[in-house]
This record gives C-alpha cells, structure tokens and sequence, in this order.
C-alpha cells in the first residue's frame, strides 16, 4: 500500500500466481466492484479499518475517485485519489510488469 499526498492511496494486492497470467485487465468503479465487502476485505489487509475507509468515502466528493484495476490474479486499488490526478497514476500502474 503506497499512500500519498492528501490521502490518496495505491492498493496492490498480489501474490505468488502459479497459473496461467491472466493480461486482460479491466477498470470497475467501486459500484462494481465484486462486493463491498471484498473492497473492505482488501483494504483491511493493510491495516485500514472499516470506520476509516468509510469515513474517506463518505467524505468524498465530486473530486475524488475509487477505481479497481483487476485481471483477476492482481487488483490494484486506486483509492480516494483526487480526480485531476487519476489520469497519472492510471497511467503509471499500466506500466507494472509481473517478473519472472
């Protein structure tokens, strides 16, 4: 979890893929993502309580966006990230590589 200025956070969750790399990556908004509670499930591990995630998304307004980026092996969370720099750091997780 990298977290940046203003609150804005990067969520990546990954771990060992011992199958076939899935490379089709699709952006949800976080009404469609699976569920709610996936989302908090997520969040939680990495010590993001439910009454602080909440709080950051009630609290959110008309500049801030969650998004998750998903192949279904790796979900990598853009969360509370202001609108004027969600194109960057969409721009910047395209740019992740697995390694081998």
């Amino acid at each position: 979890m990298f977290n940046f200025n203003n609150n804005q956070f990067l969520v990546i969750q990954a771990g060992f893929i011992d199958n076939d790399i899935q490379m089709a990556w699709d952006l949800k908004s976080f009404d469609n993502v699976y569920s709610k509670r996936d989302f908090y499930d997520i969040m939680n591990d990495f010590g993001l309580s439910d009454n602080y995630i909440d709080k950051k998304l009630e609290s959110k307004n008309s500049n801030r966006l969650t998004k998750l980026y998903t192949n279904s092996d790796v979900n990598i969370i853009l969360f509370n990230v202001k609108k004027e720099n969600y194109d960057d750091f969409l721009k910047n997780i395209k740019t992740f590589e697995y390694l081998n």
